[in-house]
């Protein structure tokens, strides 16, 4: 299956890094040993936007995570506190994406004509301290760096 890296999944077995996700899935959960996540790094590079995230257990470093996703129509980055009535799922910092059906920010950006496109869907990643919002029509691929 091509991944958004433009790469099989199976392919993309560098020594350091492992697809843990190329599937639609409406949220991916942190693994149990896994206590909060948060953002390390954003890089947009005009199709691509890739999403870096550090897994902690208590408060040390566990390991990272970075989520692609691909033919990204929006995106935006808001302290968690700006957010206070966005829709968040109930238990948001619990999984590294969620994606949003309704009343979250595509719905505002159709309301105000901003977004055209009907096959756009809305991801969110909350953490404790920060959100990021992504528009796109496909899937991301949850890519888990080792070694880290």
């Amino acid at each position: 299956m091509p991944s958004a890296l433009g790469r099989s999944a199976a392919s993309c077995s560098a020594p350091h890094m492992r697809v843990l996700y190329a599937v639609s899935v409406t949220r991916a959960k942190l693994k149990d040993a896994i206590d909060y996540i948060e953002l390390a790094s954003l890089n947009f590079d005009q199709w691509n936007l890739s999403v870096s995230l550090r897994q902690y257990r208590g408060d040390e470093v566990e390991g990272m995570v970075q989520l692609v996703f691909p033919l990204v129509t929006g995106f935006r980055y808001l302290d968690e506190g700006d957010m206070l009535s966005y829709p968040f799922p109930e238990d948001a910092i619990r999984s590294y994406y969620h994606e949003i059906h309704e009343e979250g920010w595509y719905s505002q950006e159709q309301e105000y004509g901003n977004v055209v496109s009907n096959d756009c869907r809305e991801f969110v990643i909350a953490t404790m301290n920060e959100c990021v919002c992504i528009l796109t029509s496909h899937d991301p691929t949850l890519i888990e760096v080792e070694g880290v």
